[in-house]
């Protein structure tokens, strides 16, 4: 099944709503992090906007995947959780 094409701003904003929230988890930015951002601070076409609809739809990837992981790894395992409060 083939991949759908990202719009190029899109995917900038994409990549910046990474970068952003690697910063904001404490995570040192590598020289190709600072070099990646610099290129999407210069794009004309990506703004607060764009890079926020990006962090909302990375951020809820991976509360699905999340999901996705809760629901097998009960199967995978079981736990005695009778005594714990």
């Amino acid at each position: 099944m083939p991949r759908e094409k990202l719009d190029q701003s899109w995917r900038k904003a994409r990549i910046g709503a990474r970068i952003w929230r690697k910063s904001q988890r404490g995570f040192p930015l590598s020289r190709r992090d600072r070099r990646c951002a610099r290129m999407v601070v210069a794009e004309s076409g990506i703004d607060n906007a764009a890079i926020g609809k990006a962090l909302f739809r990375i951020e809820a990837e991976l509360v699905t995947r999340v999901r996705c992981v809760a629901r097998v790894l009960p199967k995978v395992f079981t736990l005695d959780l009778s005594g714990v409060r």
